[in-house]
């Protein structure tokens, strides 16, 4: 790789910026409080505390899960430099120390004062790096609006969350460390996000190696803190003060956060539960890295709730003792009513019984059917199947979706009328039926325009979702947006915009036959390649229509399907270097109607020959070494704030192009990569 090292001194003073990184931030707590805005999330949540509960209750009598569970993660790099491109031994050292944590096999647990030792806990889970996604990003900050995980809006979508932990490493801005999403949130959001200079440990830092860390937080516990409350613990605290709960038995009452490295015993509530300090050291608190070293007891159960039966996250991960059984297979409905219907599979070699979950709600069955009874007329519900051994439980099926009928259901077939606000990029929606995307919508340009959709995909149970990516909804301070759902009866199914980033609405649909549907949607837009790289092509391109509905993409490389989205924004990899290639994408419909292909050609960056030259350094110590001055507001600076040396230029920013200083012109066209450095 060649370089060009550009180093420019500037008087300026930023200390403002210094305080906020030396105490830990994390926004979970503030992305909890914004998802529970929406009904149905908040009812989840509220479901998910209610399992907990019954769980704790039961104590010894609880459904234990045996062995040590492995969760593997998906770690999606997006980095704007390439100093935030962390290296792969980075990554592998994070999960290193999230195993270590996890199981209570951290050395520095032996620090853990007398008083909380027989309360830290081995939490039987350990990790393993399952994938590395990369992308290149031209964003410099992502804020906590979950926009990282959208490749709508320049990041990458989750990864089959039921099944993986997704972790997406980027610069995230404003002092905050990371964030994750508590169980019951949306499955298209789930997961945790961590700037990469708090994500690895330097202690696992080899020979020849450059990790990119920012002490007090170089250890690899912001990673643990947020996989923490994605496993439904709070902060150690309870996110206010003595009267505030984390709803864990054995972890003292505190005022609020501790940082940097307390001395013990530090306490901040009188009444704490008979403790003499807080439990500043544990995981869920805000102290620097080299001061937190343990989980509790009370947080082990609690964490172990979301894995039983029922469970948030009953499908994450495998465990190395319990049933090794295959998910039971056919799993299928009839003798649908109003009130019931029947389920029915495949029976499991091995297994000695099956439960059977309903939107959440498990039962358990020695024979391979069920009657579900005691239900709501006209009402869309969740089920799915595992088999059961002796020692354990064995993995779950696929989710079946199940409507039962009644004067509940609306008649189709159904339309979407959708008015866009004055940000109307912003706007996105999808429609999925019996768990599947049939139509969806995005990539809009133009402000006040209304939208109109039928959908027409016959009896069935369906849900549609409207987003905004800046997450202030589509009315009212901006513009007067709204959208409705109504069906064949003119009754209104939904209707709003006003809202946060998401609103959901669940409803089932009887009557009003689908009409076939042949007209193939409108070849993608503007089709454009970006950020080549020698084994890589970013592809974008603007939203196709359909008189039905859009459901994805195709993208071709040289006539050969690589791969398919949802978003109007692609990124090729696994390419050679130094080839022209032909990018093509095709829209599709639910109907499996495909478009004519959109095309572009791209070349892949050269090898390179390695190697780096410097060709430009500049300290300022014998004059301006070739720069020149843009006008009077600029000034060569002799003192103590110098970068290096004596000397610096001062720059001011009130006088346009007076301000400026100038380099003389470098031809690096020759060169495949260039490094800019400046000091100020």
């Amino acid at each position: 790789m060649r370089k060009l090292l550009l180093t420019v001194g500037t008087v300026l003073l930023m200390a403002f910026t210094v305080n906020a990184q030396n105490q830990r931030l994390c926004a979970s707590d503030e992305v909890f409080d914004r998802q529970n805005a929406n009904p149905k999330t908040f009812e989840l949540r509220k479901n998910v505390e209610e399992h907990t509960r019954n769980f704790l209750a039961k104590g010894a009598k609880a459904n234990q899960r045996t062995g040590i569970l492995n969760i593997p993660v998906i770690v999606h790099v997006i980095y704007n430099t390439s100093q935030q491109n962390i290296s792969d031994a980075q990554i592998q050292s994070q999960i290193d120390v999230l195993t270590e944590d996890f199981r209570k096999m951290n050395a520095d647990v032996s620090l853990t004062p007398s008083e909380f030792a027989p309360l830290a806990s081995d939490i039987e889970i350990e990790f393993s790096l399952a994938q590395i996604t990369r992308k290149s990003s031209s964003k410099t900050s992502w804020g906590t609006n979950d926009a990282m995980k959208s490749s709508a809006q320049g990041g990458v979508d989750v990864v089959s969350p039921d099944e993986y932990l997704n972790v997406w490493v980027c610069n995230i801005g404003g002092g905050i460390l990371g964030y994750a999403q508590f169980p019951g949130g949306p499955s298209s959001t789930d997961g945790v996000v961590i700037s990469p200079q708090y994500f690895g440990s330097i202690d696992r830092q080899g020979a020849g190696e450059n990790f990119y860390l920012s002490s007090p937080f170089d250890l690899g516990r912001t990673a643990t803190h947020e996989v923490g409350h994605y496993l439904n613990l709070r902060h150690i605290w309870g996110d206010g003060n003595c009267n505030a709960d984390d709803f864990v038995a054995d972890t003292p009452t505190a005022g609020g956060a501790n940082y940097g490295c307390p001395s013990y015993p530090s306490k901040s509530c009188n009444n704490n539960g008979g403790y003499t300090s807080d439990m500043f050291m544990n995981y869920m608190d805000y102290v620097d890295d080299a001061c937190m070293y343990m989980f509790s007891a009370g947080q082990k159960a609690r964490m172990d709730a979301i894995f039983e039966p029922g469970g948030a996250r009953e499908t994450l991960g495998t465990s190395s003792g319990g049933c090794t059984l295959a998910a039971p297979s056919g799993l299928s409905s009839s003798n649908i009513g109003d009130n019931s219907f029947t389920l029915s599979w495949s029976s499991v070699s091995g297994a000695t019984g099956y439960d059977v979950s309903v939107d959440g709600t498990v039962t358990s069955t020695s024979g391979t059917s069920t009657t579900i009874t005691g239900l709501t007329p006209g009402t869309t519900y969740t089920t799915k199947v595992r088999s059961k051994c002796a020692s354990g439980s064995g993995a779950y099926s696929a989710n079946l979706m199940v409507t039962t009928t009644g004067s509940n259901c609306n008649t189709g077939p159904v339309t979407l009328s959708l008015t866009l606000d004055n940000y109307p990029a912003e706007t996105s929606w999808t429609l999925s039926k019996d768990g599947s995307t049939v139509a969806s919508g995005s990539g809009y340009s133009t402000s006040g325009q209304t939208i109109t959709e039928v959908f027409d995909f016959g009896s069935g149970s369906y849900s549609f979702t409207i987003n905004d990516s800046y997450g202030d909804g589509i009315c009212c301070s901006y513009g007067s947006g709204s959208y409705s759902l109504t069906d064949a009866n003119s009754t209104v199914i939904a209707s709003g915009g006003n809202f946060s980033s998401s609103e959901n609405t669940s409803y089932c649909v009887e009557g009003g036959g689908p009409t076939p549907d042949t007209e193939a949607p409108t070849a993608p837009g503007s089709l454009s390649a970006s950020n080549e790289t020698q084994t890589s092509v970013d592809l974008s391109w603007s939203a196709s229509s359909d008189n039905v509905g859009v459901t994805g993409y195709d993208v071709f490389v040289d006539g050969s399907l690589d791969g398919s989205t949802a978003g109007t924004s692609y990124s090729v990899t696994g390419l050679s270097s130094a080839t022209t290639y032909s990018l093509s994408v095709k829209a599709k419909d639910a109907a499996g109607n495909e478009s004519s292909a959109s095309t572009v050609s791209a070349t892949t960056l050269s090898a390179g020959g390695g190697g780096s030259d410097v060709l430009l350094t500049s300290y300022f110590e014998s004059g301006w070494d070739g720069w020149s001055d843009g006008g009077s507001d600029v000034a060569r600076y002799s003192g103590s704030r110098s970068y290096e040396g004596s000397y610096s230029i001062q720059l001011r920013d009130n006088s346009g192009t007076a301000s400026a200083m100038t380099s003389g012109s470098l031809n690096v066209s020759a060169y495949d990569q260039l490094s800019i450095e400046f000091y100020f």
